[in-house]
This record gives structure tokens, sequence and C-alpha cells, in this order.
């Protein structure tokens, strides 16, 4: 793929939603209604903006190449001119999928998937390939797959201004905050405050290890994670979860709009972060599991626009604090993201003794540092 210069200001331009453009022999993005809001959120969250062009001023680049070394793949195909996008933006080739047996094509980089497609066979392929290890990006339906390839494409060309800060999470800490100018812990008597402001901060790599079932995590003094709002549980109701036909939480034993007006749930669209290492016993469900995949945590992560990319669990883990350090030290370092991911699904300590591996969603041609 290219390696430009990274971008400080991303272009985007007013367009049809899969427009092939280019300026002074640089991609656009195209934008339609919602799309520069959300790259807007993701820019700052990398210390960068966006810069509107005059689509006059675009003119329409050839077709990205059916083939190459580095590619982006899909199997709908209704996806294929999201693809094509994807890799347009990216200067990859694309292809189309025809089993999970392509996915272990060393010219594979980046799937883009419906989070139906989402299953625990494709993870279990996509997980297993060799290095760098392959990106995934998935929404709920076309419109959104197509959100999260714009998203996940302009990770590729933000250059942070500053070094990256950590922030761990580690609830089973019994200590409170405890910060440097490189790196804060939040443990599990932080009080809401000290924990939304470190998720909030954007311009870092925040690292939550906690107990979940794929659905929600208790965080700090007993701030619950929770996917759930009105919105989403009006809108769906295939493979839903007890808590969301009910609307009555059995981890807090209240009504939903109870514990709401307590102020002690966090939905994961409140972190804003380039790289969100969640590294919980179970971070997103595959859907073909007990309930859709829309409904865990780890797929709105996934899906946030002020997270850059998720690295994350996809099965029962046994998982421990010290997991993540050297994937991180290697993310702080200025690996790419699949490097670092691949890294660690293979020669690390936990995927060697109890098989634990990481499924990255975003690109994994994104670094912190140039």
């Amino acid at each position: 793929m290219q390696r430009d210069v990274p971008f400080l200001a991303l272009p985007i331009a007013r367009a049809a939603e899969t427009a092939l453009l280019l300026q002074d022999g640089s991609p656009v993005w195209p934008v339609a209604a919602g799309d520069a809001e959300a790259l807007g959120e993701l820019a700052a969250v990398f210390g960068c903006e966006i810069a509107p062009v005059e689509p006059e001023r675009c003119r329409t680049a050839a077709a990205p190449p059916g083939s190459g070394s580095a590619l982006v793949g899909c199997f709908d195909e209704e996806l294929v001119p999201v693809a094509m996008l994807y890799a347009h933006l990216t200067g990859r080739g694309w292809t189309r999928l025809r089993s999970l047996e392509d996915l272990r094509s060393e010219s594979l980089q980046v799937v883009l998937l419906d989070a139906e497609e989402l299953t625990f066979e494709l993870l279990e392929v996509v997980t297993a390939a060799a290095a760098p290890a392959r990106g995934i990006v998935t929404g709920d339906g076309y419109r959104d797959v197509r959100r999260q390839a714009l998203l996940r494409a302009a990770t590729t060309r933000f250059a942070m201004r500053s070094a990256p800060h950590r922030v761990d999470v580690l609830p089973a800490v019994p200590v409170g905050t405890v910060a440097s100018d490189a790196r804060t812990l939040i443990g599990g008597s932080a009080s809401a405050e000290e924990l939304r402001s470190a998720l909030e901060r954007g311009e870092s790599v925040v690292h939550v290890l906690a107990h979940s079932d794929g659905i929600d995590a208790f965080l700090a003094n007993d701030l619950l994670l929770c996917p759930m709002t009105p919105a989403l549980i009006g809108a769906r109701t295939s493979a839903m979860p007890r808590c969301a036909l009910t609307k009555f939480c059995h981890v807090e034993n209240a009504a939903f709009e109870e514990i709401r007006r307590t102020g002690r749930l966090i939905h994961p669209r409140e972190l804003r972060a380039p790289v969100l290492v969640y590294n919980s016993c179970w971070g997103i469900l595959p859907a073909n599991g007990w309930v859709d995949t829309i409904w865990s945590s780890g797929f709105s992560f996934a899906s946030n626009p002020q997270i850059g990319a998720l690295i994350t669990t996809w099965e029962i883990s046994v998982v421990e604090s010290s997991d993540a350090d050297v994937l991180i030290e290697r993310i702080l370092l200025g690996e790419t993201l699949g490097e670092a991911v691949a890294a660690y699904n293979t020669d690390s300590e936990a995927a060697r003794t109890r098989g634990h591996r990481l499924a990255l969603f975003g690109d994994p041609a994104m670094t912190l540092c140039r």
C-alpha cells in the first residue's frame, strides 16, 4: 500500500458515496450525510482535523486493481464498491472472497464484513493468519460498513502530534488513580470523574482488563460498561440478550431507566482513543453465538468513530493484567497494528501457554508513531 506523508488534515469532498476521488495525486474521502462529522470526531482523537475540498477540484481515479500483494477483501457482492473505495483510499488492490480459505491468502490485509458475517469460524482463521494480522472492518448493514470503511482507512493517514499516552483500566487493582506524564493507571477505587476523564482524553492507547460476558463489564468504583440504549433495544429484535428483552439489568437488579438516572452506566461510544486494547474475558460476540454481534460492547467499540482501532478477544478467554504489555509497547514504539497483533498471537506467552489470541478491528497498517 502507499506510504505517503501522513495527513494532519484529511481531505474530504461531498460526492457519491463510493466515488474514487483524487486531488494532486492523493485520495480524497467522499462524504455523505453524517460522514464528515464522524471523520472529524476521529481526527480530533489523533490531534488532527478534516479539510473540506470543493468537488470540482477533484478528479476521478481509475478503479484499483483486482489483484496485488496487498488486498482488501469482502464476501458480500453488495460490499464490492466499498472494498474498491477502501482499496483506493489506502493504496491497495481488492478481491472478492469466496470461502474462509481465501482468508489465508498472504496478500489479504483487510476484510470488510457485515456484522452477520462475523462468525467464530471466520475469527479463528483470521487470527491464525501469518503476519501482519488481518484487519477487520465491520458494521451493521451496508451503510454502516461504508462509514466504518471511511473511518478505518483514515487511520492510516493520520499522524499524532505528540507521543501517545497509555491508560490502563484495571478494576481488580485496589487503588484509585496513579498518573505520570506517560501513563495513567485507573484502579477499582478510582472515582467516576477520574475514570471518565481518562477514557475521554484521546491521543492515548487505552487498555481495559475486565471480566465480561461480551455485553457488560464492571469498570472502576461500581461503574458498569453497557452498550444498551433505548434506540438499540427498540430497533432490533433478533437474538436479543435477556436484559434487552426485559429492559431489566440482572447485574444491577434494577430497570434500565432506573440505572441510567444514577449515572453509573458508561456506554462504549463514550471512549476516545486512537487504539483500544479491550482484553476482557469476552470482547466481541461472534454472530453465530448466543446473541447477535451488535449487542456486544466489543461491537460498539469497533464501530465507535472516536476509536481508531480495537484489539480484543472473541471467545471465552483467561486474561491477566500483564498479557498486553508487550503488545502495547510495540504499538507505542511505532510498529504497525498488524505487526504488533501478529507477534502477540504467535509469540506471546499468553498465546503459547493458553492459546490466547486477539482480533484486530481496524487497519493493520495503522501506526501511532511515524
